[in-house]
């Protein structure tokens, strides 16, 4: 029976988010991988069209997506320290507000607090520099340019 278990274990090759806000997903296993199957870390949203292979006798599934998800990182600057956020891809047409918002929901399921800030790479035509966005319950995070974060991304931290 371990023998049995140790063969079905899933072995991550990759699974990173790049620079660019995509997250990469490739596993590998003995056994046939489903998606519908994978439990935490290896979520692939519901619609991510994953490929399945098979390669050299092992399974292989690999999906990409641009990252809507939390995770801790270190952001560039001398405050070299690792930060809880979430990075949000915002789709053709979402304002960043909402995005924003959807991004602080994410982070309290997360987290299990508030965001503090929110960031953009640069602000958008009109916005000033005090700027400040209501996530509910009348809590502000501040807007904030961030170097860090790809075009068409709010990050929340």
């Amino acid at each position: 029976m371990l023998k049995e278990k140790i063969m079905d274990e899933i072995i991550e090759v990759e699974n990173y988010v790049d620079a660019h806000g995509t997250r990469f997903l490739h596993l590998m296993s003995n056994s046939e991988i489903s998606v519908g199957d994978l439990e935490p870390p290896w979520i692939v949203p519901a619609d991510v069209n994953a490929k399945l292979t098979r390669e050299a006798g092992a399974f292989h599934l690999r999906a990409e997506w641009l990252a809507r998800e939390a995770f801790a990182g270190l952001m560039r600057g001398s405050d070299r320290r690792e930060r809880q956020m979430v990075l949000w891809a915002m789709k053709k047409g979402d304002r960043i507000s909402t995005s924003v918002v959807d991004a602080a929901v994410e982070f309290r399921k997360a987290f299990a607090r508030n965001p503090s800030y929110a960031a953009v790479r640069v602000f958008p035509t009109g916005v000033e520099d005090d700027c400040e966005i209501e996530i509910g319950g009348g809590r502000l995070v501040a807007l904030v340019e961030c170097a860090d974060v790809p075009e068409r991304f709010v990050m929340v931290f």
